[in-house]
């Protein structure tokens, strides 16, 4: 270990539409001259990119999260099948329309 990094960030959430505080510790292997602060936070944003573009629309528009399926290679099929959906969806019409909307037409 060579950094350990705090970082607080505002959190707004869109079901509920409340604000919060977060603070995230980590830890990292890189020293200072080889990771500025500058560079953790933008690893760590990138991690979030990630995460908001992938799994934060599977689940607010498959209720991912909430799934019952656990067991065998069932979870790991159903994942596969909804990341493709919503890969043809992001491939049909404007950006600007949502996911939701898309599916709601084509269904």
């Amino acid at each position: 270990m060579a950094q350990v990094f705090l970082i607080e960030r505002e959190v707004f959430h869109k079901k509920s539409g409340k604000h919060s505080m977060e603070i995230a510790v980590g830890l990292t292997r890189q020293t200072p001259a080889q990771a500025s602060p500058q560079q953790v936070l933008q690893v760590n944003r990138g991690h979030w990119t990630i995460k908001n573009s992938c799994h934060y629309v599977i689940d607010w528009n498959f209720d991912e999260d909430r799934s019952r399926i656990r067991t065998g290679h069932e979870p790991e099929n159903v994942t596969r099948l909804r990341r493709f959906a919503v890969g043809v969806l992001r491939l049909m019409g404007s950006v600007k329309t949502s996911i939701a909307e898309k599916m709601a037409t084509t269904l």
